[in-house]
């Protein structure tokens, strides 16, 4: 497969997720003219923006993983689905620890809910907004 070939397949699976059609992605502070411009011009941007294959390939994989991240969902926790209730609400409450920064180390609040059969919120919570 072409480089043109890969980085337009890319586009389209980053872009779209399978819908025919989708917005294109919005640039951010962060990101830099040439990112934004292969940002807006994802199946065209060595032509459209100058871009080198490696300046698109960054900019596509960063748009790449920031789609799937977005597609999380409870599905991400079927292979769990023959565990008990208690067990996977310790997994369940362990990413959220680990993905939302609670206070506490998430790391031994799940092992003490492994073995209490309970997450401990007075170990582990979200951290409160003032």
């Amino acid at each position: 497969m072409n480089f043109r070939s890969w980085i337009a397949m890319l586009a389209v699976v980053v872009l779209t997720g399978g819908c025919a059609a989708a917005p294109l992605a919005t640039c951010t502070p962060a990101d830099s003219t040439m990112s934004c411009c292969i940002k807006t011009h994802p199946l065209s941007p060595v032509d459209s923006c100058g871009a080198s294959e490696a300046e698109t390939v960054a900019a596509l994989t960063v748009l790449k993983t920031a789609y799937e991240a977005s597609r999380l969902s409870e599905d991400d926790f079927a292979n769990n689905a023959h565990l008990p209730e208690w067990q996977q609400a310790c997994i369940r409450s362990y990413v959220d620890c680990k993905n939302q920064g609670w206070k506490g180390r998430c790391y031994d609040c799940l092992r003490y809910c492994e073995g209490q059969k309970e997450w401990p919120f007075k170990a582990c919570a979200p951290t409160s907004r003032k």
